[in-house]
């Protein structure tokens, strides 16, 4: 019998994701972004939150990213919705190209 484990890793309290994740939405829109835009990478952001990337954690982005079974230009668009979020955080990182 195979039984289904999560993932386990510092990723905060949730509602202070989804706080990140308004603060987002009402960035990008404020940038002129099209909500289809907003929704891909939102969606793109907590899906790695849902696998237990930290998203404070831009080491644990790029294991996220990378272990996601997504082709390359999705990767690539990941790593694009993780720059931008990084501007609300205040942090840096050297991003994966893919």
């Amino acid at each position: 019998m195979i039984v289904a484990t999560t993932k386990k890793r510092a990723t905060g309290d949730i509602s202070k994701v989804e706080k990140l994740f308004d603060e987002f939405t009402l960035e990008q829109r404020y940038l002129g972004r099209s909500e289809s835009t907003i929704r891909t990478r939102v969606s793109q952001l907590r899906k790695l939150v849902i696998d237990g990337t930290d998203l404070y954690d831009p080491d644990s982005v790029k294991e996220g990213i990378y272990k996601q079974n997504w082709v390359n230009k999705r990767k690539n668009n990941g790593v694009d919705a993780y720059n931008a979020l990084l501007k609300i955080i205040g942090k840096e990182w050297t991003p994966p190209k893919y």
